[in-house]
């Protein structure tokens, strides 16, 4: 868990622009669809990655994101399927999560919690693959950390800036 020092609203608005992954991913398909596009997104993304050895993967993810908007709290869930390709092919990960946001009882700052689970699956004979294997899983698990933290402090940055934004100062 941890605070926003930002209203509740501004908070999960800005919250869902980076959960959209809006202008972020440049290979990526969205599902226009939807009953309701301002409470969901449904994406497919290629995610293109360099591992130590220097070898570039690829991955394929789907992903399905979702928004409740209450009067004190706004949840989000999200699901995401990824699935390797080349070196990683026959492997897969399941991620499920969910973040709460809600109003502090104390200031007009945001309390933020975060679950998220992952799931790895291979298929087939996983004995030759068990190093690629551990690699794939390693490299989600990294994926997962650095997206947090790009969240996290891409949110408190485009919270500020829309912050003062908002002042006139006069010279």
């Amino acid at each position: 868990m941890f605070t926003q020092p930002f209203h509740l609203n501004r908070t999960q608005q800005t919250w869902w622009k980076l959960a959209s992954f809006d202008g972020m991913i440049t290979d990526r398909e969205d599902y226009a669809d939807l009953a309701d596009p301002d409470q969901a997104a449904i994406l497919r993304l290629r995610l293109i990655r360099t591992l130590a050895t220097g070898l570039t993967v690829s991955i394929i993810q789907r992903y399905i994101f979702h928004r409740i908007v209450g009067e004190s709290r706004t949840i989000f869930t999200w699901k995401t399927l990824s699935e390797g390709e080349g070196i990683f092919s026959g492997m897969s990960l399941k991620e499920n999560g969910w973040a709460c946001l809600q109003e502090s009882v104390e200031d007009e700052s945001t309390v933020v919690g975060v679950c998220d689970q992952q799931v790895p699956r291979r298929f087939g004979d996983s004995s030759p693959h068990q190093k690629n294997s551990q690699e794939f899983c390693e490299l989600m698990h990294n994926m997962l950390n650095d997206n947090a933290r790009m969240i996290t402090a891409t949110l408190s940055e485009l919270l500020i800036k829309e912050t003062l934004a908002d002042i006139d100062i006069l010279v």
